[in-house]
């Protein structure tokens, strides 16, 4: 080992700290498993808010917007590890590929090992993002994988050539989420729901669900917010315009999201991890959007999902609603084997790989 590295020290990059409920949780688990691979190592996190992001993890971190603070503790570390999460995508921004592949360069540059673990990539469209894409993954990652299918397919769509091993969604290390003690009264379903720009009056269109879905099934609503920065002021919206309002849940503690889950009988969503929760409860679920990791998630656990490409057609919506919840108590075979599998998947992912992937 180099004299200026720390032995154990890992540098960990990805959209943390900024208040993702999904994100957090990912943090939370991926801190947890390199601490009880080797108690006491040193942990660092990027972040935008690094005092909180300690004070939360029980980690070091250092500001993701200040370059000058990362060079210290990439020197120090022998290990760098991108993700998880969607991190390469291009529908949130321009720099994605740029800003945390450079990390992977940087890392590299400073003589660490350079991982890139259970991460979600999109379609990559432009030519500037395939190239530094895949010169990156091929040239200077050491290890690298993949959450989904459909990850390994746009990496290798690119020519990535590296090997990818696929592994869960990191949250899923956090194993079944047990139902409360004493069921609630009246029966409860969650929405995490977030922005839909191009349908004006989205908030009256899931207030009318809700509202119909309490009078006609019998249930309480609960709004789970995930994202604040992205999904209160819906949330809100919505709460105002459903008789009675319904309560809006904003979470402080990555708990607080376990708790919730815990007591929804049916979680409906558009927030990734919100259904990755509902399966580690063993609760049913439907995918709500136009995101290419939410229908994945619902194909693999059998569980239905209303695209927004068909646009909102109330009644629809409203029976897939209705037929999912008189099947609550009914999961399909599919879904339990697919929880059994991806729960013990994790803990043997990046010794044996459990599923692998070799791009010719």
């Amino acid at each position: 080992m180099k004299r200026h590295k720390k032995r154990g020290a890992v540098v960990i990059a990805g959209y943390y700290g900024f208040g993702n409920a999904g994100d957090e949780l990912i943090l939370s688990t991926l801190v947890s498993r390199l601490q009880k691979e080797q108690p006491g190592r040193s942990l660092t996190v990027f972040s935008p808010r690094p005092e909180r992001t300690a004070e939360d993890h029980g980690v070091k971190a250092v500001n993701r917007w200040k370059p000058w603070t990362w060079v210290r503790p990439l020197w120090e570390a022998e290990c760098f590890i991108l993700g998880g999460g969607g991190l390469l995508q291009e529908s949130t921004g321009p720099w994605n590929h740029a800003y945390y592949l450079f990390l992977v360069f940087l890392a590299k540059c400073l003589g660490c090992r350079t991982e890139v673990r259970a991460i979600g990539v999109d379609p990559v469209g432009r030519g500037g993002n395939r190239i530094w894409t895949r010169w990156v993954f091929n040239l200077l990652v050491d290890y690298a994988s993949v959450r989904d299918a459909d990850s390994q397919r746009a990496l290798e769509m690119i020519g990535v050539r590296t090997r990818l091993w696929k592994t869960p969604d990191p949250v899923f290390m956090l194993g079944r989420i047990r139902p409360p003690a004493v069921p609630r009264n009246p029966p409860r379903i969650a929405w995490a729901l977030s922005s839909w720009p191009q349908r004006p009056g989205w908030d009256h269109d899931v207030s009318f669900l809700m509202q119909r879905a309490a009078r006609e099934l019998g249930v309480a609503n609960d709004l789970l917010v995930f994202f604040p920065e992205e999904d209160l002021e819906i949330a809100r919206k919505i709460s105002a315009a459903t008789a009675p309002p319904a309560p809006v849940r904003t979470w402080e503690r990555t708990d607080d999201l376990l708790t919730w889950i815990q007591d929804a009988d049916m979680v409906i969503g558009m927030r990734y991890h919100a259904l990755i929760l509902a399966a580690l409860a063993e609760k049913p679920f439907i995918g709500l959007g136009y995101q290419q990791k939410i229908r994945t998630l619902c194909r693999d656990f059998n569980q239905p999902m209303w695209t927004f490409e068909r646009g909102w057609e109330a009644e629809s919506v409203y029976r897939l609603v209705s037929d999912s919840w008189k099947r609550r108590q009914t999961l399909p075979d599919r879904y339990r084997k697919q929880i059994a599998h991806l729960i013990h998947s994790p803990a043997e992912a990046n010794e044996t790989a459990r599923i692998f992937v070799a791009l010719a």
